[in-house]
């Protein structure tokens, strides 16, 4: 078995698994339509969930890459929260900043900024340029993890 199948593998387990905490989400607006008789669009939930999957895409991505850094599943958990938590929270705050000063530079950081693009993708507004940065960002961040475990095996 190699590396790169070791590292597909258990990032597709992560996927299914936050595919299935978001299981819940696709099942309740069939029982919220047929019990509250509350018309919705499906456009913006379908747009939102294909959001919410490569962003979970992305984030797995970014925890396997730091669970390959370590063998101390403590520091890899810390270090992924600390760049999740920058990537969700602090590019939100930038952003807001940058609108603020009303600076030039706010659409480029409103483009990394998850918080906008999740209320983007839940409005309906399926920007293709965010779903390709999300599997852009998933797609180095396990070819980086396959990278670090070839060198911690000496190939």
């Amino acid at each position: 078995i190699t590396e790169t199948e070791v590292v597909l593998s258990k990032w597709l387990a992560g996927v299914v698994m936050f595919l299935a905490l978001l299981a819940p989400f696709a099942l309740y607006l069939p029982v919220l339509y047929h019990y509250g008789k509350y018309p919705f669009d499906l456009g913006p939930m379908l747009s939102l969930g294909i959001g919410l999957t490569t962003i979970g895409m992305m984030f797995v991505a970014i925890g396997l890459f730091f669970s390959s850094l370590t063998r101390n599943q403590i520091l890899a958990a810390v270090g992924t929260f600390v760049v999740l938590f920058l990537l969700v929270l602090l590019t939100s705050l930038v952003y807001q900043d940058a609108l603020d000063r009303r600076a030039a530079r706010a659409d480029a950081i409103r483009f990394g900024a998850l918080l906008v693009q999740v209320h983007s993708f839940g409005s309906g507004q399926l920007d293709l340029r965010f779903l390709a940065m999300h599997l852009s960002v998933t797609v180095f961040m396990l070819f980086l993890t396959v990278k670090v475990l070839q060198f911690r095996e000496g190939k």
